[in-house]
């Protein structure tokens, strides 16, 4: 399991989703294993928007989490593989 789907794992067990209005999860490896385990939690309703830029998403794991109603971005998806060279990520990062 990829790390991004660990995460998302640990998120939804822990109840933070009850707690957040915006959830960032860009620039990682989250497949869509993940982004079914977010879009099953009963608290996912209360987050407005969820980003999942530069991740591991095909379109089931951004439609999963769409049709939940939250605003989803989930630009400039990758295969995974991060250390392809295919991937990377560019801006500034402080």
């Amino acid at each position: 399991m990829a790390a991004g789907d660990v995460s998302a794992r640990v998120i939804v067990n822990s109840n933070l989703l009850t707690h957040l209005k915006v959830l960032e999860l860009n620039s990682g490896d989250m497949t869509d294993t993940g982004a079914q385990l977010l879009a099953s939690s009963p608290h996912i309703s209360g987050v407005r928007k969820i980003e999942l830029n530069f991740n591991a998403l095909s379109p089931v794991g951004v439609e999963a989490l769409k049709a939940t109603g939250v605003e989803i971005s989930a630009t400039d998806q990758h295969d995974g593989n991060l250390d392809s060279g295919v991937w990377h990520y560019e801006g500034d990062i402080e």
